[in-house]
């Protein structure tokens, strides 16, 4: 386990959707890839996109807005992995080991978005518990 390794089951699920989809996928592909990958035909859109704005904080992911100069109410965003989260991906991915993804990625979207922010907690405060006994820091800072 690195340092690195600080996604929660459902940011995992999120960034290998966006990988999937590829650079510059729009918010809708990504939450329709989701699904798919989850196996479930019903993920709050709502859901995906706190999660989206979570890996942006923590640096995993960079967006900017496809505006049309007409349409300035429901702004379309694309996103692209950067490379922290390329890097947190993969160690999410080895920390996974042998288990099914569709298994996994099916069990990490059961419940809603409060079972993400406390996933969400539990697995940052798991990667500083490793950050200090290594000299790198999980937020971007000697990254």
């Amino acid at each position: 386990m690195s340092a690195m390794d600080f996604l929660s089951p459902f940011e995992e699920l999120v960034l290998t959707a966006m990988t999937e989809v590829g650079h510059g996928a729009f918010d809708y592909q990504i939450c329709e890839r989701v699904r798919v990958l989850s196996g479930r035909n019903r993920i709050a859109e709502n859901r995906i996109q706190f999660t989206l704005r979570q890996l942006e904080r923590d640096s995993c992911v960079y967006s900017w807005p496809d505006l049309p100069a007409f349409d300035k109410h429901a702004p379309l965003r694309r996103y692209r992995v950067q490379f922290r989260g390329q890097h947190a991906l993969e160690a999410a991915v080895e920390r996974r080991g042998n288990k099914s993804a569709r298994d996994y990625f099916h069990r990490a979207s059961r419940f809603g978005i409060y079972w993400d922010m406390w996933r969400l907690v539990r697995s940052r405060r798991r990667a500083e518990r490793q950050d200090s006994f290594e000299d790198i820091t999980g937020r971007g800072a000697s990254i």
